[in-house]
């Protein structure tokens, strides 16, 4: 048995619950685009409620990928960081000035100006942070990364793409959790309100979704015919939880919502993942030529394991805290 199996479960893992849980938090700052537009204190409550307690520990995945990256796969991440330093280089600008940005609004100075200073920062990072992100795995997945010198990856119409594609998942993410917080707290008004927003957003993510599929063809062919015969299952996956997500949402039930829209972001992923494999960064890289030694894999498996029995429990408990469904006590 070889250990490379379960260090690319611990690789999905950390990209399936930074997309969850990072990118509904970076959608609570794009919804304060349109939040901007009127006042809307009851909402940026919510908002705060929501994402305060929990936003550090979401971000805590992006870290936990990128170290096993450099750990499990050395030569892959010199290659990411080379060329996609500027776009991974702008996400963590953005992830910086969006915690600013949400800190000084909750925290600094109370006077008008400051706040919608801050509140614009706020937004705006947490709009191009998971655009940069979102454009970082289009160019993996456009077969494109070192192949051209002159044309850096990250510009590829399918990079392009898949970073609106991120906002807008994030946005809709962002929306059918915090239609289940509303519920939490007991504000109808509040949890009608983000319903609508959250079948509106819905509408956009799945619209722009299926235009991917037709996209993809022509953008990025060897990666089309892959996912096409590979990705079935999960392309399957993610239209048929988009389309409960919405009769959920329809029929009034934040919970299932919520968990039928992680299964339509993680098949999204998890399709273009299965279609890349074996490769790592296609065309030039496979898994095989970049993985570190079996001892280093093997360690990092035990000791991301034994690390688990209490980082688990510790998640549990602080969702629990903050996240059950529970109305929080006055």
């Amino acid at each position: 048995m070889t250990p490379e199996p379960f260090v690319l479960a611990l690789l999905l893992l950390a990209l399936g619950a930074y997309a969850l849980l990072g990118g509904a938090d970076f959608g609570a700052g794009v919804w304060e685009f349109q939040l901007g537009t009127r006042p809307a204190p009851a909402d940026r409550r919510l908002i705060a409620r929501a994402i305060g307690p929990v936003w550090e520990v979401n971000h805590i995945w992006l870290l936990f990928l990128l170290i096993l990256l450099f750990t499990c796969y050395p030569p892959a991440f010199e290659r990411l960081c080379r060329e996609l330093y500027l776009p991974l280089l702008l996400a963590l600008a953005g992830i910086v000035a969006r915690g600013a940005g949400f800190v000084f609004r909750s925290y600094g100075p109370r006077d008008l100006g400051s706040r919608t200073l801050w509140t614009a920062v706020f937004a705006f990072a947490s709009t191009t942070t998971p655009f940069f992100l979102g454009a970082s795995l289009g160019a993996v997945a456009s077969f494109e990364l070192g192949v051209d010198d002159a044309r850096p990856a990250w510009t590829h119409p399918l990079a392009i793409y898949s970073g609106f594609l991120g906002v807008a998942i994030c946005a809709f993410l962002a929306a059918v959790f915090l239609v289940r917080e509303a519920r939490r707290g007991g504000d109808s008004e509040l949890e009608e309100s983000w319903r609508q927003r959250a079948l509106v957003s819905g509408a956009w993510a799945g619209a722009a979704a299926g235009i991917g599929l037709l996209f993809v063809r022509g953008a990025a062919p060897e990666l089309a015919e892959r996912l096409y015969q590979h990705g079935e299952l999960w392309i399957g996956l993610s239209i048929s939880s988009g389309l409960a997500t919405m009769v959920a949402l329809a029929l009034r039930r934040p919970t299932l919502a919520s968990a039928t829209a992680a299964g339509a972001v993680l098949g999204v992923l998890f399709g273009v993942a299965h279609a890349l494999y074996p490769q790592i960064l296609p065309p030039t890289m496979d898994l095989a030529s970049a993985r570190a030694e079996d001892v280093v894999l093997w360690t990092v498996v035990w000791g991301v394991a034994c690390g688990l029995v209490i980082l688990l429990p510790s998640l549990w408990l602080l969702f629990r805290l903050f996240k059950s469904d529970a109305p929080p006590n006055p």
